[in-house]
């Protein structure tokens, strides 16, 4: 067998091209990379180092060969400890022969300062032994950098709302400290009111009164002369002592109106019968008067002044403006309440204004009178939307509690239920879901005031744990949420419980995303008063409690 020198040469030299050609494309792509490359032996001195590295460590290829280079970019820690190569992740590799991948760092430039890094070390391998190790790092300044700005801004966040919880707290109290003196100031007024009018009341029955029987007994004294009068003198006298007359029931009716002496005398049942004839005289209109047997007994005088004020305004209303034919005032005494309902078959209340008195937007002069009375003893008033008439009941414990926390149950077709959900059921548990802190705060604060529980997330996923971990009874969340939107978390929490109620807020004119089933009510923020959601809730949890 004859071997060609000739051909075994060129294949060689061909080979060789094509090692020296692969070798000068991959120190291409190494010298080119963003990233620092550096190899070193199983001794851990240096063998190459690419450019990238070179800038960022500030030392030549030259001046780092054949030195250690945990000795000269990594022989200490920032705070001046020295590090021992036998501590160092990096070099481990050699003995475990186990990748080090995205370890974060601190390297040592030539001129002594520091620098974080985040690298990766692997074993490098010539004919399956290793032969070192090749390190692959890039600066991690602008990272981690940005990432402490990060968390100062987070802590500056955290500071600025727990300042803003303490001011919200702060201004609560103030507010509900104004308001408790507010309540004291109506009560107040309302109680002046009720002595001015005895007062008044009073004058007219023994000052004006007085003197108009008086003129009666004069001009008795002139029917006697009858006969000694002209014709024209006669008739005038009678006109003028009719006159006299009306002026006195006038002025009786008048001063029983502004305080009704029975209510003192004979008690509020006694009361109610006098004013509600003498009303459905005046007025034309047919009232039905249902009271409870022994209804008197044990009702504090300032109690029973209340309803009949209520009564008295409610009817003067129906007079004013329902058109109705009929009305129907009726008492029912159980233990600890009275329940007081008085209904018409007139034109009703638009559902508009309906809207706006439920509210709170709207509310006339009497209606204010009425809320107030009750607040007083902190009894609640109640206007469904019927669809015939009007209809108001009011209830009021039968102990004073004066100064305690109005409760008003307005605004839904509810039945007849006097009580809340809250009431009825205990404490109910509403779960928020919004990530926006602020609006987080307020919502909780405004629930909490009305007597709900408040369970709190700051994201739909968070949301969902906190609904499968607890108890509860209706969701308010917020369409505009970063990850999960609204809309979505609304499905799932339907899927989970096809009954929840669940209220989603949004930001804009055309709600987003309505769709069937998903979501019971869509509340527009910053146009709807916190009373809207509250009254949302209540009528849902109504609901739910009715099936």
């Amino acid at each position: 067998m004859q071997i060609d020198s000739q051909e075994i040469l060129r294949k060689s030299a061909a080979l060789e091209r094509a090692l020296r050609a692969s070798d000068e494309r991959f120190h291409a792509v190494v010298n080119n990379m963003a990233e620092g490359l550096y190899t070193v032996d199983t001794q851990g001195m240096l063998t190459y180092v690419n450019p990238s590295a070179e800038a960022m460590f500030g030392w030549k290829l030259s001046e780092l060969h054949g030195r250690k280079m945990h000795d000269v970019t990594h022989y200490r820690y920032p705070d001046g400890r020295p590090f021992p190569a036998a501590e160092c992740p990096g070099l481990q590799v050699l003995q475990s022969g186990i990748s080090l991948r995205e370890h974060e760092d601190v390297f040592i430039r030539k001129d002594g300062s520091f620098f974080p890094v985040v690298y990766s070390a692997s074993p490098l391998k010539i004919d399956d032994q290793t032969a070192g190790i090749v390190v692959c790092f890039r600066d991690d300044t602008v990272r981690r950098q940005a990432q402490a700005n990060i968390e100062q801004t987070e802590r500056q966040l955290r500071h600025s709302l727990q300042t803003l919880e303490v001011r919200v707290s702060e201004r609560t109290r103030e507010l509900e400290s104004a308001t408790t003196m507010l309540r004291e100031l109506s009560a107040r007024l309302l109680q002046t009111q009720d002595e001015e009018r005895r007062r008044i009341a009073r004058e007219l029955h023994d000052g004006v009164g007085q003197l108009l029987v008086a003129l009666s007994m004069s001009f008795s004294k002139f029917g006697r002369e009858e006969n000694n009068l002209t014709p024209i003198g006669r008739q005038t006298l009678e006109e003028n002592s009719a006159i006299v007359a009306q002026a006195l029931q006038d002025i009786r009716t008048m001063s029983h109106l502004l305080h009704p002496p029975l209510l003192d005398d004979m008690g509020l049942e006694s009361a109610l019968h006098w004013y509600i004839e003498g009303f459905a005289e005046r007025s034309k209109i047919q009232v039905e008067l249902q009271l409870p047997t022994g209804f008197n007994e044990g009702l504090p005088r300032d109690l029973a002044l209340s309803i009949f004020r209520i009564v008295q305004e409610s009817l003067t209303n129906i007079h004013r403006h329902s058109g109705s034919p009929t009305a129907l005032v009726a008492v029912e005494r159980i233990p600890e309440q009275i329940i007081l309902r008085i209904k018409d078959q007139g034109r009703g209340i638009p559902a508009d204004l309906h809207a706006r008195i439920c509210s709170g937007q709207s509310s006339g002069v009497g209606l204010r009178g009425i809320r107030e009375r009750l607040r007083h003893f902190g009894g609640r008033l109640y206007i469904p939307q019927e669809q015939k008439g009007t209809e108001i009941v009011a209830i009021l414990p039968t102990v004073s509690s004066t100064g305690t926390k109005e409760e008003t149950i307005e605004g839904h077709e509810a039945g007849r239920a006097a009580e809340s959900p809250t009431s009825q059921m205990g404490a109910a548990t509403i779960l928020c879901i919004d990530d926006e802190a602020v609006g987080q705060l307020a919502r909780r604060l405004l629930l909490e005031s009305a007597g709900y529980r408040v369970v709190e997330a700051r994201s739909g996923e968070e949301g969902l744990r906190a609904f499968q971990s607890s108890k509860i009874d209706a969701v308010v969340l917020d369409y505009w949420m970063s990850g999960l939107k609204g809309t979505a978390v609304a499905s799932e929490l339907k899927r989970l419980d096809p009954d929840m109620p669940i209220i989603v807020l949004s930001g804009m004119a055309d709600l987003p995303g309505e769709s069937g089933g998903l979501v019971d009510e869509w509340l527009m923020k910053g146009s709807h008063r916190p009373e809207h959601l509250l009254n949302s809730i209540n009528a849902m949890l109504q609901r739910r409690a009715q099936k």
